[in-house]
């Protein structure tokens, strides 16, 4: 089975003793000394007791087939390129009943509870390998991936696109629009580009953040491309709105980590707008910003005027935009729209350093900080956002990085958070 896109289990302290011995091909279960049972899945405290006295012994990994389901269609996304394949529970000669996954079995149709099966592990990255179960006598193993292959199945993919850069460095996706003679204009092509690119940013995991910038030191984005307008109908106009930057400006607010926007000269018109859909703003002195769509007898049609006017004062959006007024960096940041202003040659080296101070806090809670003022922003009753609020707290509390965070601070140490 190809494990490349498909989540697997996280190692906490209380289970890595469990995933070090499938490395080598043995099955752990736990005992509990105070009631003297068995137990499986791998856990702190004991179902029967609730007592913490476990340890771990070796399995023989035999048992019978309990209860079994053929998976033919209708599999998640993740696993129908595996379809047909068998999900089954397994009653260990132990006493204890563990879910996995049946392989080896060559004629599904005469399937029977009560088959005798043995354990093999499936390795699915250096640190997890999977007990799965085949019947006793049949001598299925896993296939063997060649090295660099799983090496490349653990990195994040690495898009390329004709104007637009996409690069991973850290866990970070830099995105730089790249089209300086037309100063990083958002063509068709660069647009969809975008829509790739934030839709592959949302599978990958392993990603914290997002940087958004233009290439060179003249324009972040001078905005839509003007000549490609002419070419189209009221129809397609209307696709061209709706399904492209505005549907980029989606993808960018409802992306489950922080986008970054990094601007270096120019951000006008749909620039801008893409701009007002980023979590932070980091600006260089020589920044310009505007919605100067006015000008040609239109409005900005990406969410412009929505969301200008709740980025700063309203009468002062009102204006800029009745007179597609061009603004500074600094009027920028004093109006709220900027978070800092920097010197030109010190824009990235301060944008590192915010990521940087991201480290100290957990990618999941980051992660719930967007989805609850983004979700709340809005809404009339204050209960209401509050209810959001305290349901995003509840689904953290339950999480290795809350329970890490409280650790360390006891034991006054940086917290060690790993999105789990």
């Amino acid at each position: 089975m190809d494990y490349t896109d498909k989540p697997l289990p996280k190692i906490r302290p209380y289970t890595k003793e469990f995933w070090e011995a499938a490395q080598k091909g043995e099955l752990l279960i736990q005992h509990c000394k105070d009631c003297d049972k068995n137990i499986f899945y791998p856990r702190e405290v004991c179902p029967h007791c609730q007592s913490r006295n476990i340890e771990y012994i070796k399995s023989s990994g035999k048992g019978k087939l309990a209860t079994f389901s053929l998976v033919e269609k209708g599999a998640p996304p993740d696993f129908q390129k595996d379809q047909p394949y068998v999900i089954c529970l397994v009653d260990l000669n132990e006493g204890v009943r563990l879910g996995s996954m049946l392989v080896g079995y060559e004629d599904y149709s005469k399937l029977d509870t009560g088959l005798e099966v043995e354990v093999v592990f499936e390795p699915a990255s250096d640190e997890i390998s999977i007990p799965k179960f085949r019947p006793v006598g049949s001598t299925w193993t896993p296939e063997k991936k060649k090295e660099t292959e799983a090496t490349e199945a653990r990195q994040p993919a690495a898009l390329k696109f004709e104007n637009l850069r996409y690069e991973i460095e850290d866990g970070v996706v830099w995105l730089t629009i790249d089209n300086e003679p037309m100063r990083n204009a958002l063509t068709d092509r660069v647009q969809q580009d975008l829509m790739t690119a934030f839709q592959q940013i949302q599978k990958e995991r392993s990603i914290r953040a997002v940087v958004l910038t233009g290439a060179g030191d003249k324009a972040f984005s001078s905005g839509g491309d003007i000549s490609y307008f002419g070419t189209l109908d009221r129809v397609g106009m209307w696709d061209f709105m709706k399904n492209r930057g505005a549907e980029v400006c989606r993808l960018i607010e409802n992306l489950d980590k922080p986008v970054i926007a990094m601007v270096n000269g120019y951000c006008y018109a749909g620039g801008l707008e893409l701009a007002l859909c980023c979590d932070i703003i980091y600006a260089s002195e020589t920044a310009k910003f505007g919605l100067l769509e006015t000008r040609l007898g239109v409005l900005p049609g990406w969410g412009g005027t929505v969301r200008l006017p709740r980025a700063i004062p309203q009468r002062r959006a009102k204006e800029m935009l009745m007179t597609a007024e061009r603004i500074d960096a600094q009027e920028a940041k004093e109006l709220g729209l900027v978070n800092r202003v920097c010197p030109p040659g010190k824009l990235k080296e301060e944008v590192l350093g915010l990521l940087e101070r991201m480290k100290n806090a957990a990618p999941l809670a980051i992660q719930a900080c967007k989805t609850v003022i983004n979700a709340t922003l809005n809404v009339e009753s204050f209960d209401n956002a509050m209810a959001v609020e305290r349901g995003a707290i509840m689904f953290l509390n339950t999480t290795q990085d809350a329970r890490e965070g409280v650790m360390s601070f006891f034991q006054k140490r940086p917290p060690q958070f790993t999105g789990s």
